[in-house]
């Protein structure tokens, strides 16, 4: 990732926009509180949705004119709430076998 990297005071980390903004960000006079990247009107479930459907970054970027490092910023984030937990009770059905 070729975003910057902040060192959050609670220890955790949090992947940085190209412009320095935080590479997810919400406000709800924007998109109607939707998660978009950066401070960008591109939500990110477009791109989730981009890639799902087999596109690539390189593909996205070219569509949409979002920088490849931002979507990959975004990426990060989301990879690493995954790996603190702190999405498992809202993306992880719980299973006893």
């Amino acid at each position: 990732m070729s975003g910057v990297i902040l060192l959050q005071p609670e220890g955790t980390m949090i992947a940085q926009h190209s412009t320095g903004t935080p590479a997810i960000t919400s406000n709800p006079k924007r998109m109607g509180g939707e998660p978009v990247i950066g401070t960008e009107r591109m939500p990110v479930t477009t791109l989730l949705d981009f890639l799902i459907g087999g596109e690539s970054l390189a593909e996205f970027s070219e569509v949409y004119g979002t920088p490849e490092e931002d979507c990959k910023a975004a990426l990060q984030v989301l990879r690493d709430a995954i790996d603190e937990g702190k999405l498992t009770d809202l993306i992880a059905q719980r299973v006893d076998y």
